[in-house]
Order: structure tokens, then sequence, then C-alpha cells
């Protein structure tokens, strides 16, 4: 939709604020969940081509526990290199698994969705740093493919460290 990068921007602001800065005391009703998830993003392969010079410009959002969080844009490329580490609060939705959405920077801000991923709570709970290539998937739960008819696919390194403690408001 429009305008969806710069909402992601300031969301993963909002949220990496809530991770950093504790309330004084009687300030707000605060808790301490379990602990904080960490999702590398990696990289992307053979991505569609979506602008008229053959390649893509593209960014990563990852939803999880309510917060939303975007990688910055990678330009002119098929194979995008993101390297980018996005912190959540692990006890914020015991349920949801974490979304990964690779999007395509559009004119006037109109972004497009490329293809997503999920990544399962038994496997984000149990991974601790091992990396994952998930295959894109479109809204129709199809394969998404670069050229040559090739699936698309997000590189993810999910962990969980249940020794961090990160506040949030209740």
């Amino acid at each position: 939709g429009a305008g969806g990068k710069g909402r992601c921007l300031m969301e993963a602001f909002a949220h990496h604020a809530d991770a950093t800065q504790f309330p004084d005391e009687g300030d707000v009703a605060w808790e301490t969940p379990e602990g904080v998830v960490d999702v590398d993003v990696v990289s992307a392969e053979n991505l569609p081509v979506t602008t008229i010079f053959g390649l893509a410009d593209t960014y990563v959002r990852v939803t999880f526990g309510g917060a939303t969080m975007c990688t910055t844009v990678r330009h002119s490329t098929l194979a995008p290199v993101y390297d980018t580490t996005m912190r959540f609060a692990a006890g914020t939705d015991g349920s949801a698994p974490a979304k990964v959405v690779v999007m395509a920077t559009g004119p006037l801000g109109m972004d497009n969705q490329i293809g997503e991923a999920e990544i399962p709570l038994d496997v984000l709970w149990k991974a601790q740093g091992r990396e994952f290539t998930l295959p894109l998937l479109d809204r129709d739960g199809n394969g998404v493919t670069g050229l040559s008819g090739i699936h698309s696919h997000i590189r993810v390194r999910p962990s969980v460290n249940p020794s961090t403690q990160a506040p949030r408001a209740v």
C-alpha cells in the first residue's frame, strides 16, 4: 500500500525505543517478557524483475508479536544482501509465527509485495542462530519465481535470547 515503508520505519523506531527505555517506577504498567527474539534478515535470491531496468529495489518487512520492522532498501539487484537484525519482545504474542515479507519500492510510495514467508513458532524457538532458506510465496500461496523460472527465496537466521530483558507496555 501507499506509504508502507514510512509506516514501517516509524514502527521500528517506536519498538526500538520500547526495548531500550526503562520508565520511571510507577510511570506506566510494565512487564518483562520471556526474552527477546532476534530475526537476522540475511539476503534474498532470484527475485523477480520489478523495474524497467531489469532489476529490483527491495526491502524486507518482518512482523512478530504485533510489531513491524523493516530493512533499508537495497537498490538495483535481484539478489539483495540485507544483513539486518531486528529485535522483538518474545512475550508479546505466543501464537502467531513471524511473518517475513519482501517488498518492492514503487513510484510515489506505492510499494508492492513480491512474496512472503513465515517462520513457524516451533522453528523460531529452537533455531538458535541457524540459518534457514525459505521459499517466497505470493498471496495465493504459490511459489514466486525470478528469471528463468527459478524460485525466489529469503534467508533468515532467527534466535531467542531468554536472558535478555526487554520491557514493554502492558
